[in-house]
């Protein structure tokens, strides 16, 4: 059985030495060569153990040595796997050592070469898993290249059509040129010749065919009876004595002119003549006599031309017009080439002259252009004057002038008007495009005659602005151009509307007066005349001592209700004034405390009036119309002595709480008097006053408790200087009685 052990360690150690073989490589050729030694020296040792015990040979030191190297190779192998490393260090020490001491009491469990086998069996299955990553990584590789070779063959091929296109395309120019300098030739009449030295021979080029040459007999191309012909046959024999090219015209014929090129050749297996190109230059001496002619011309135009014209070569005049007039001074600056533009030319006595220079360059020519401006820039000076003159009219007007390109919609000139009218009403560039829409443009006529129109357009505070604005097309330099002018008519327009409104509203008030006048003469007049009646009815009783006691009361009732009657048409009237905004209001800055405290004063003096005033401040000041604040007090004070049994004291606070005042009237009585329906009326009707009149000062009025507990608030004004004289009251004691009385003694 140990020896299937051993045996299997041994393949096991063998099996991974093969395959560490196959997975060396040039990174862990060292570390692979190191565990390979390692496997050898194992293997090396457990074969001398299995010979030894054969043998029966003493192996513990064998054993010992065994144990050792399987150490280094656990520490070889898992030199990365740190706590596999240790433990199986760990527990391979330990189980050796104890197979050891059994082994010298001479009991054999051979725990050692088990643990050998079960490490090799790990260190092989880690050495495969090596193996497979490296012929992994291997294929990634290759396959990686395949496909690079793959992509730079796509590229190569991509490029090789691309050449070949562009070779194909460098053919079909090439023969395109070929052809058009064939057909150039064949244009220029040019007919090309080779003649041998034998003239013998003559061969000519066809163009039609591209054929290079073409045989015929020397007699049929020359006649030795023309003189012309002589003269070429002279020249060939001159080309070939002294192999130079030569060029030469003749005249075959009237007005037709032949240039002729003789040039040395070799053709045809080293055959030697001579070269003859004949064109025909009939066209070229045509364009000469025409060259030379519009040259007549235009020199005559040169000649002529009003201003300087100067030729200028090498720092010289080579040519110049009759126009070309300057003194020697100046020609130093004409040939400056950093002098161009404007200038001016002081001459010596004392006047100066403006001058424009500009300079062409014509190859190593440069053409001088030389014009005497003064008389015109005289001109631009005094038209820049008017122009400015117009401008500062323009910018002086109240109205606001624009001018825009017609084309392009953009504006191009602006006065100060302009800008003014525009910060002044908060308007922007758009309103002014938006005016331009919205208005028919007019083409100028002779008369210069603009149409103004009234426009409302909005601001950017959402405001209504009025303007009046007119617009014309003027055609200035062949270009259309808008002229718009507009006026700021808003403060006209809204003072016209303030008018318009004044009057408005004071018809209106007109009408108000007129009905509340109408209407109290309507309600108050019968009354009146009722209630003198009866009082008249009860004097005379009084006066002849009639006395009935149905009678008198009757007429006390009569005298009631007319009361009554009479306080509902007063409330009536004062709630149509305060609907119709007709309700007389003289506010002003008034200590309230002085008022309220005169009117508690003057109403303590009554026998059943008991009023405990008091404040938390003397002066408290408020903006109100005493009348009307003393009104609406006194007959909420007259309401709750009315409503309430005998009081012994009334309560009257005043107190001033930051921005408020309060005015608190209240008793400690909860019980009331039975008010009858008609009572309760006017009641009703002078609360109701008593609100709308508080409402007129942002105040409010609160009631509580049946009229037993009364708040009336106000608004506080601080700071305000109050001057008020205690001899002029603003209050008449018998206003305050009409008011108190007014419910009090119904």
């Amino acid at each position: 059985m140990i020896h299937c052990i051993k045996l299997f360690t041994i393949a096991i150690c063998i099996c991974c030495l093969c395959i560490n073989k196959f997975s060396l490589t040039k990174k862990n050729k060292k570390i692979i060569k190191g565990r390979m030694k390692l496997l050898v020296i194992f293997s090396i040792l457990q074969i001398s153990n299995i010979l030894l015990e054969a043998t029966d040979i003493n192996k513990n030191i064998i054993d010992i040595f065994s144990s050792m190297v399987m150490c280094f190779i656990i520490i070889y192998y898992f030199n990365k796997q740190q706590i596999l490393k240790k433990f199986l260090l760990c527990c391979y020490l330990f189980f050796t050592i104890i197979d050891l001491t059994l082994n010298i009491n001479k009991v054999y469990f051979y725990i050692n070469n088990i643990l050998n086998l079960i490490i090799l069996a790990l260190i092989f299955r880690k050495i495969i898993n090596l193996y497979s990553i490296n012929i992994y990584s291997k294929y990634k590789n290759t396959k990686a290249r395949l496909h690079r070779l793959n992509i730079n063959s796509k590229i190569y091929n991509a490029k090789l059509d691309a050449l070949r296109q562009e070779n194909i395309k460098k053919e079909t120019i090439l023969k395109k040129n070929t052809d058009t300098f064939n057909k150039a030739l064949l244009r220029s009449n040019t007919e090309i010749y080779f003649i041998d030295q034998t003239l013998t021979y003559v061969y000519e080029y066809i163009f039609e065919i591209n054929d290079l040459y073409k045989v015929y007999s020397f007699r049929e191309l020359f006649n030795k009876q023309d003189p012309n012909d002589l003269i070429i046959l002279e020249n060939f024999y001159n080309i070939l004595y002294n192999c130079e090219d030569l060029e030469f015209e003749l005249e075959r014929e009237k007005d037709q002119y032949y240039k002729y090129n003789l040039c040395p050749n070799i053709l045809l297996q080293g055959t030697l003549g001579v070269l003859l190109i004949k064109s025909d230059i009939n066209y070229q001496n045509n364009i000469e006599k025409q060259y030379s002619k519009n040259y007549s011309r235009f020199k005559n135009i040169v000649e002529n031309i009003p201003y300087g014209v100067i030729l200028e070569k090498d720092n010289k005049i080579i040519y110049q017009n009759k126009e070309s007039v300057y003194s020697e001074n100046m020609k130093n600056i004409i040939l400056d080439d950093n002098i161009k533009g404007n200038i001016e030319y002081f001459i010596d006595d004392g006047h100066n002259e403006k001058l424009y220079i500009d300079r062409i360059k014509i190859e190593d020519n440069t053409l001088i252009i030389l014009k005497n401006i003064t008389h015109q820039q005289s001109l631009v000076d005094k038209m820049n004057l008017t122009k400015q003159k117009y401008e500062l009219f323009v910018d002086i007007i109240s109205e606001a002038v624009f001018m825009l390109d017609h084309d392009t919609n953009k504006i191009k000139y602006t006065n100060k008007s302009f800008d003014k009218i525009l910060q002044k009403n908060k308007l922007s560039i758009g309103n002014m495009y938006d005016l331009i829409k919205d208005s028919n443009l007019i083409y100028c006529d002779m008369s210069f005659n603009m149409k103004f129109e009234d426009k409302k357009i909005k601001n950017s505070l959402n405001e209504d602005v009025y303007l009046q604005f007119a617009n014309m097309v003027l055609n200035i330099n062949h270009k259309n151009v808008t002229i718009c002018v507009f006026r700021d008519v808003t403060e006209k327009v809204k003072n016209e509307i303030a008018k318009k409104k004044m009057e408005e509203e004071t018809y209106s008030n007109r009408l108000k007066n007129e009905f509340l006048i109408n209407l109290s003469h309507e309600l108050k007049t019968p009354v009146n005349l009722i209630y003198l009646k009866n009082q008249l009815t009860r004097s005379i009783c009084e006066k002849n001592n009639i006395v009935d006691i149905k009678q008198v009361n009757l007429l006390n009732k009569e005298l009631k209700n007319i009361k009554i009657l009479m306080n509902l048409i007063d409330n009536l009237i004062s709630l149509e004034k305060l609907n119709l905004e007709f309700y007389e209001d003289n506010r002003n800055y008034y200590n309230i405390v002085e008022i309220l405290e005169d009117i508690v004063i003057k109403l303590n003096t009554y026998e059943d009036v008991d009023i405990v005033f008091d404040t938390n401040e003397e002066e408290i000041f408020t903006l109100i119309d005493p009348h009307n604040i003393s009104k609406v007090i006194t007959r909420l004070l007259s309401i709750v002595y009315k409503c309430s049994e005998k009081l012994e004291s009334l309560n009257f606070d005043i107190n001033k709480n930051k921005e408020n005042i309060n005015i608190h009237i209240y008793h400690n009585k909860d019980s009331i008097k039975n008010i009858d329906s008609q009572e309760n009326e006017v009641i009703d009707t002078s609360i109701l006053l008593c609100k709308l009149i508080l409402n007129l000062y942002n105040g409010d009025l609160k009631i509580k408790n049946k009229f037993n507990d009364i708040e009336v608030e106000l608004q506080c004004i601080n700071n305000k200087e109050y001057n008020y004289d205690k001899q002029n009251k603003l209050i008449e004691d018998n206003f305050i009685d009409e008011e108190f009385k007014r419910i009090y003694n119904l």
